[in-house]
């Protein structure tokens, strides 16, 4: 265990990119739901799996973080998550749109 500040710094630094490694698995996984949403029609945000996150979250919370700054630090997250999504899926749009003018132009 540190007892000194730039022990403890370091100690942070690593937790940061640990949670950093994990935000970015994560990401990584709401690229492929938000595929499948948009695949089936399905809409990006979904407010009652939001609320059940969130409330999951809360329960599972052991502190010291109180629950309402671990649910505001997962409502940061998920906006983030579903910005990621919506973007992704401008992009699938955008790309369907310019195949079918192409399909269109040659047929």
């Amino acid at each position: 265990m540190c007892t000194d500040l730039a022990g403890w710094r370091a100690q942070i630094d690593e937790v940061d990119r640990e949670i950093l490694h994990l935000l970015s698995r994560r990401a990584e996984m709401v690229a492929e739901v938000g595929a499948l949403k948009h695949g089936s029609g399905r809409p990006v945000h979904d407010p009652r799996r939001e609320a059940e996150i969130l409330a999951r979250i809360r329960d599972a919370n052991p502190g010291p973080l109180s629950g309402d700054a671990v649910v505001r630090l997962f409502t940061g997250i998920i906006r983030e998550s579903r910005s990621l999504e919506s973007e992704l899926v401008s992009v699938a749009e955008a790309a369907e749109a310019e195949a079918a003018e192409a399909v269109r132009r040659a047929g």
